[in-house]
């Protein structure tokens, strides 16, 4: 398994293309309820949490895509918090706002009617597929639920210089 001081140098770098600060990575036992929850990013301290309870099930590929999908999460929020800056269109900083406004880690995020996939998460399992293809020429699996809305925002972000 990738120490945490690695995964520490991947998000800086990660940060750096990103033109943001890094988020610390730290390790901790979640709630029962999260058991089920690899990792989140708080925004309130620009932290990655990583889930004690189940990280070391992870190999180091999906170590890394962990790293790069909540690092995407620090990206949205300095977007929200340095709108001048960013090069999202101001209808994408609004609606990123107002899901991490409204963000609850409890939620089971469906792609459904009644409970559509958030656009955040939309934005972070593409900039981590994508990446994660680049870097190694795997593929993540993504829910085929999601597979059109995942491909339609890898086409927006694929040419950006934040990839790698």
């Amino acid at each position: 398994m990738l120490t945490l001081e690695l995964l520490q140098q991947l998000e800086n770098q990660v940060a750096k293309k990103q033109g943001r600060l890094p988020a610390t990575i730290i390790q901790e036992d979640l709630d029962t309820d999260l058991n089920d929850v690899a990792s989140m990013y708080v925004k309130d301290d620009n932290t990655i949490v990583l889930n004690t309870n189940n990280i070391f099930s992870l190999n180091d590929i999906e170590l890394i895509a962990t790293i790069l999908h909540e690092g995407r999460h620090a990206y949205q929020w300095h977007q929200i918090q340095n709108p001048e800056l960013t090069c999202e269109s101001i209808d994408t900083i609004k609606v990123w706002s107002d899901e991490f406004e409204n963000y609850h880690q409890y939620k089971v995020i469906e792609n459904d009617d009644n409970n559509p996939v958030l656009s955040i998460e939309i934005d972070a399992i593409s900039y981590t597929n994508l990446n994660i293809y680049n870097m190694t020429r795997l593929k993540t699996k993504i829910n085929p639920s999601i597979q059109n809305l995942v491909k339609k925002r890898q086409e927006e972000i694929k040419n950006r210089i934040d990839n790698f």
